[in-house]
């Protein structure tokens, strides 16, 4: 679905559930998923935000030809990630992550380190792939990958890295929209959502429009859940 349209239904759709009754948890969920026009009774919302607890394993595996298009602000520079950063380092697998300290944004696709654009606690759109690193739009590093043919082991971690046999290096982000990418194929297309869990209590996950699914939190504690869109 588009992503434009179905931001215009939800807002109607939520309209109108404000004035509809509410009859318990049972009558709460089905209030919601007959009013949202996404799966599970989501409502799409501004951002979700981590708290250095939380993490989703988004299931793409990094290849040669990965793309990376995000819309994050970094709410502390503890040194964290999001990707894949495992500790076996052999030139055949991939290193594929961001990693967030003092004010910059370091991007990692195989081999090399390119220096980290500052941006601070501001709104930032962010692209990466082989070719190089986009801050808003501008150019700050190229041809990060020189590995031919090589891809990741595990796959890539929202706010958070994928140690391979860990999760670590958790990140403090709100993250608003996150699409990534293959040769060209887009794999995972998600946006920030609330929906109601089985406790009958708003929770906030990412919503995937390839899969159509919800990608939860699996880390501890829960999402800071932002403003309705």
């Amino acid at each position: 679905m588009n992503k434009a349209l179905t931001f215009l239904i939800v807002a109607l759709s939520f309209a109108a559930l404000l004035a509809a009754p509410i009859r318990g948890i049972m009558g709460f969920k089905e209030t919601l998923e007959g009013s949202s026009p996404l799966p599970h009774g989501a409502i799409p919302v501004q951002y979700i935000e981590s708290t250095g607890e939380q993490y989703i394993d988004t299931g793409v595996l990094p290849l040669n030809g990965f793309q990376l298009d995000c819309q994050l602000q970094v709410t502390k520079f503890n040194d964290g990630m999001m990707g894949v950063c495992p500790s076996d380092t052999r030139l055949s697998y991939l290193n594929c992550y961001l990693n967030f300290y003092g004010s910059r944004v370091y991007p990692r696709f195989g081999k090399g380190f390119p220096a980290g654009a500052y941006i601070y606690f501001t709104t930032t759109s962010l692209s990466m792939n082989r070719d190089g690193f986009w801050v808003n739009g501008e150019k700050t590093a190229a041809a990060l990958n020189d590995i031919p043919d090589a891809q990741a082991r595990f796959p890539f971690y929202l706010f958070a890295a994928n140690g391979g046999d860990s999760v670590g290096r958790f990140s403090y982000l709100l993250l608003f929209n996150i699409t990534l990418s293959n040769y060209g194929e887009v794999e995972f297309d998600a946006i920030p959502v609330r929906f109601p869990n089985e406790l009958g209590e708003w929770e906030g996950a990412m919503y995937d429009f390839v899969s159509g699914e919800l990608f939860r939190n699996q880390g501890t504690s829960s999402f800071v859940i932002g403003p309705d869109l």
